[in-house]
């Protein structure tokens, strides 16, 4: 007869969460999704005073987008608008 210890409840409960996720990743398809690429990352800034940061700005979040298999569309107003446009987006 085995003995019900903590220690032996712990180990089996670390055994069967091994289990399931090695069949979660054998039963799962490997790679993105159908839906992976109409995902869109909306993301909205103000015009940076110095256009070359605006521009880096861009770059940068072009890279991550294809790094991670989404579009990334970068809004960019001026500062005045900003805070109308960001009320208005988030009644939307």
């Amino acid at each position: 007869m085995t003995q019900t210890t903590p220690r032996w409840i712990t180990s089996r409960l670390a055994a069967l969460g091994l289990g399931v996720a090695l069949a979660l990743t054998l039963l799962l398809p490997a790679g993105p999704g159908p839906r992976a690429a109409e995902r869109e990352l909306t993301i909205m800034v103000w015009s940076h005073f110095i256009p070359d940061v605006d521009k880096e700005f861009r770059a940068n979040a072009e890279e991550f987008g294809k790094l991670k298999g989404v579009r990334v569309r970068i809004d960019t107003i001026d500062l005045k608008q900003f805070v109308a446009k960001k009320a208005a987006e988030a009644q939307a």
